[in-house]
């Protein structure tokens, strides 16, 4: 008598269990990494929102703040009240020297709210199904 051994039913009594043996008992190699890379990005999705950066909002009235306190050092940046240019300071005197610039540029809304510029006017290429020596920028 041959004895003959079904691994799909024995495996399929609850679903979760069944298709994990469906996906991963017939899958080989690459096909397994591909699944387990899928489970793994669909189950971690809403966590890559905390990665990005979430900037602090600062009352209009405000002229400065603290970043940081590392000991008896702090790190205070005073605000210019015309457009919120940022000074860095170390204690409230000495002006640190960053390796970077941060240049505040507003305008006024149509409610009369100030809001944040960028600085550079970008350009966008107009294609119209034209060969590559026509496409003009804009």
């Amino acid at each position: 008598m041959k004895r003959i051994i079904c691994k799909t039913i024995i495996a399929m009594r609850t679903l979760p269990g069944g298709l994990a043996a469906l996906l991963f008992g017939q899958a080989k190699g690459l096909a397994r990494f591909v699944i387990a890379l899928a489970v793994l990005l669909c189950f971690s999705a809403c966590s890559f929102n905390s990665q990005f950066l979430k900037p602090a909002k600062f009352p209009a009235n405000t002229t400065s703040a603290r970043l940081a306190k590392a000991g008896g050092d702090s790190i205070i940046v005073f605000f210019s009240p015309a457009n919120h240019q940022p000074v860095f300071t170390k204690n409230g005197t000495d002006i640190l020297n960053l390796p970077f610039t941060i240049e505040s540029v507003v305008f006024k809304s149509a409610n009369g709210n100030l809001l944040n510029e960028r600085c550079t006017k970008t350009r966008e290429a107009i294609f119209k199904h034209r060969l590559p020596q026509e496409i003009r920028t804009q």
